[in-house]
């Protein structure tokens, strides 16, 4: 790897992961908070006092489906280094095994996923999955970009001249 990268960025799983944890957890003990203090503490059989739990449980069924989206649209940490010369993604918990593609051998792009931008689903950023298709099939790499980062590798590829779009 060349010693000066124009732009890189690290993604670590267990950071989202745990912000997907918080957005889950959050709700849920609220919810128990309420229920025992209604239903068992108190003994309320005020009929506002016993729908207030009830009410508070529906957040937490969007807030579990993100938790399990945010868990697995992260399956591994990366470190990706883009440089003059190519596109590194450096991968830390597979003893730093390290994949290249060269700007020359680069072909093509397609973006294999993008991260939603709306609703409960925005709070956590998904990674937007690019795949970099050069001209042989097996030098082909995914790279990983959130945010900020999503734009900037967009950026590099065009600057580059390489193609966008090759999946139907």
């Amino acid at each position: 790897m060349s010693k000066e990268s124009l732009a890189s960025w690290s993604i670590d799983k267990d950071t989202y992961r745990f912000w997907g944890f918080l957005l889950f957890i959050v709700p849920f003990a609220i919810f128990v908070a309420s229920f025992i203090a209604v239903y068992i503490v108190g003994r309320s059989i005020n009929i506002i006092a016993v729908v207030v739990p009830v009410l508070l449980f529906f957040p937490l069924i969007p807030t579990f489906k993100e938790f399990l989206n945010v868990r697995n649209a992260y399956k591994e940490s990366t470190i990706v280094y883009i440089t003059a010369e190519g596109i590194y993604v450096r991968h830390p918990e597979k003893g730093d095994k390290l994949d290249y593609l060269a700007w020359e051998a680069m072909k093509e792009y397609d973006v294999l996923s993008s991260s939603p931008k709306k609703g409960i689903a925005a709070l956590i950023p998904k990674p937007t999955k690019f795949l970099l298709k050069s001209a042989h099939e097996d030098e082909s790499i995914v790279v990983e970009a959130v945010g900020h980062d999503d734009a900037v590798l967009r950026h590099y590829l065009k600057e580059r001249g390489v193609t966008f779009g090759f999946m139907k």
